[in-house]
């Protein structure tokens, strides 16, 4: 028995985690520019809370083709 999983895309969470830390990010407070550990596992619990069809992971989709992979 075997199993098989076909992906056609990909995400990269830490680049959602970015993404979502640039539109929280606020100019006036310079504390908030420190990415401490907290902050970075907070980031990146938002990430696997949110919905496939999220605007921030869509955005952040890599298109897998197997040409690329040599298949």
């Amino acid at each position: 028995m075997s199993t098989t999983i076909v992906l056609d895309t990909v995400i990269d969470p830490i680049a959602v985690a970015r993404a979502i830390y640039a539109d929280l990010r606020v100019e006036e407070d310079p504390d908030f520019d420190d990415l401490g550990t907290d902050m970075r596992a907070e980031l990146v619990g938002m990430v696997f809370g949110l919905v496939p069809d999220d605007p921030y992971i869509q955005a952040a989709e890599i298109r897998l083709v197997p040409a690329d992979f040599g298949l």
